[in-house]
């Protein structure tokens, strides 16, 4: 409640009025120390703008917006650095999967105080439309690598939520209606604006079976050094398994990925064939 409030502009008291409640009351709530009711519920999502059924099934806000290099919301809902707010290509909804590994393998605490160490609100991650650049990502996989908590090894643990709806928000109910994997995937790739603009995806070729897939990064990119010989690889590694275990979304097998060009190893893209197991 608190971060839906703070990406609808408004402040505890606009809002309290609104719902006809102390604004001590409203900040209870925003607390977990007091539970609204349900008509309370109901005409907060309506003030604030959000979804009531979406929000409450994944405790997440989930407009499902795309991606914009300025932004979704105003730049005054949070307060981040400005190291990570320019070319901010990259939504929650796609940094998820490395907080969530980062709070498995080192605890909440240590999740939240790195979080505080770059000056980030918490509540920005609550907020699956917010975006930051790829340096966020870079620099958290950086510290992990550099600490010996994530290795190439451990690419499976990261991408195993990937299949789960919770990560993927109001976009699972789509995912969840797709006939085979190779639809999952091409529904993917048709929403990837709704996790992040600092590649292109494109379907180049695709039958029943199989699809050709095109990755390749926009010009924003050159900012940002992402194929240092630490990252690269592992990045690398890291789309691939993201694609196989999203294709077991519906509790299929793995898809096959064959890549014929990497843009980790040299390429202007890379190119993936992805095929049914089998």
């Amino acid at each position: 409640m608190r971060a839906a409030r703070k990406i609808s502009g408004k402040n505890q008291v606009e809002i309290s009025k609104a719902l006809g409640i102390s604004q001590s009351a409203l900040s209870k709530f925003e607390s977990g120390l007091l539970i609204p009711s349900t008509s309370q519920w109901f005409m907060f999502c309506k003030v604030v703008g959000i979804d009531s059924l979406e929000t409450f099934t994944y405790g997440v806000v989930d407009n499902a917006r795309p991606a914009r290099l300025d932004g979704t919301y105003p730049a005054s809902s949070f307060k981040i650095p400005k190291k990570y707010s320019h070319h901010a290509g990259s939504k929650v909804r796609a940094i998820r999967p490395f907080l969530q590994y980062f709070e498995e393998r080192l605890g909440t605490e240590k999740m939240e105080n790195y979080i505080e160490a770059q000056k980030i609100d918490q509540d920005y991650f609550v907020v699956y439309d917010n975006q930051l650049n790829i340096g966020f990502t870079l620099d958290m996989l950086t510290s992990l690598i550099g600490s010996g908590d994530l290795t190439a090894k451990d690419i499976p643990e990261l991408t195993h939520v990937l299949n789960q709806p919770v990560i993927h928000g109001s976009l699972s109910h789509g995912y969840q209606r797709s006939s085979n994997q190779i639809q999952l995937i091409n529904d993917l790739v048709h929403h990837s604006e709704h996790y992040e603009i600092n590649f292109d995806y494109k379907i180049e070729d695709m039958n029943q079976k199989s699809l050709d897939l095109s990755i390749k990064p926009h010009e924003h990119m050159e900012l940002f050094e992402y194929r240092s010989s630490h990252l690269g690889n592992f990045l690398c590694q890291y789309k691939k398994s993201y694609l196989e275990r999203f294709s077991t979304y519906n509790g299929g097998k793995p898809v096959e990925i064959e890549e014929s060009e990497c843009h980790y190893k040299g390429a202007e893209q890379c190119l993936y064939q992805v095929k049914l197991a089998g």
